[in-house]
């Protein structure tokens, strides 16, 4: 049973390497969705209890450029 969960944390391991090797520094594009809230500090009474207001929700984009040899590829 040992070398068994020995061998299988090894080879996730080696899973996990590869993953990042194969996939460091590429480019990628993310797509978000979020909620805004805002508070006024003067009508709390204090810090623990913040009296938030539901302002709108957000949609939003990140994408980024990988430089180095993923971008030739």
């Amino acid at each position: 049973m040992f070398n068994h969960k020995k061998n299988y944390r090894k080879t996730i391991k080696q899973k996990q390497d590869d993953f990042r090797a194969r996939y460091w520094n590429t480019s990628n594009i993310e797509l978000a969705y979020g909620q805004s809230f805002s508070f006024n500090p003067v009508f709390s009474e204090s810090i623990d209890s913040l009296k938030l207001s539901k302002t709108g929700n957000a949609v939003w984009l990140n994408a980024s450029l990988g430089i180095g040899r993923h971008v030739v590829e």
